[in-house]
């Protein structure tokens, strides 16, 4: 039992060390790192385009739902005998306009995203968001911000024009 064990234990090392000498070594020179701004940029993007992505996911599953549950009260009344007349309805564009420009942008949250420090800013109705520095100008709705830091009031956003 002995020499099996010491036979298997050998024969173990040596397979062991065929291996290791098998295994090619390719000297290649690193890489060269990347930058870091380009891959925090790079994070940055993701994450803008995940909150977007899931907010349009949540939107559609939320209207699917909506059109389920009107589609049971259908039929729980009876009505889905009966042929549908759907009056669309429709609010002017001026109106629905001005009341988006009123509104501000507001500030969510600040974080720290690949080693750099970013304001996550959205705009009223929450549909977009973007991650901005301090001091930096952006456009949201279709007007130009630029995001403050103050000693007294912290944060805050201050429209620079249209």
């Amino acid at each position: 039992m002995q020499s099996v064990k010491m036979r298997l234990t050998a024969g173990l090392f040596l397979l062991g060390s065929a291996i290791a000498q098998a295994a090619p070594t390719t000297d290649l020179p690193p890489a060269p790192p990347v930058p870091e701004s380009a891959m925090q940029q790079h994070i940055q993007k993701m994450v803008e385009e995940d909150y977007a992505w899931e907010a349009k996911k949540r939107d559609v599953a939320n209207e699917l739902e909506l059109e389920r549950m009107k589609s049971e009260i259908r039929k729980l009344r009876g009505e889905d005998k009966m042929p549908l007349m759907a009056q669309p309805v429709s609010i002017p564009a001026e109106i629905g306009a001005t009341q988006s420009n009123n509104i501000s942008p507001h500030i969510l949250l600040e974080s720290n995203i690949g080693g750099l420090s970013r304001i996550a800013v959205s705009n009223a109705d929450g549909s977009a968001l973007r991650y901005v520095s301090p001091g930096e100008h952006f456009t949201l709705d279709g007007r130009q911000y630029q995001l403050v830091r103050d000693k007294t009031s912290g944060l805050a956003i201050r429209e620079t024009g249209r």
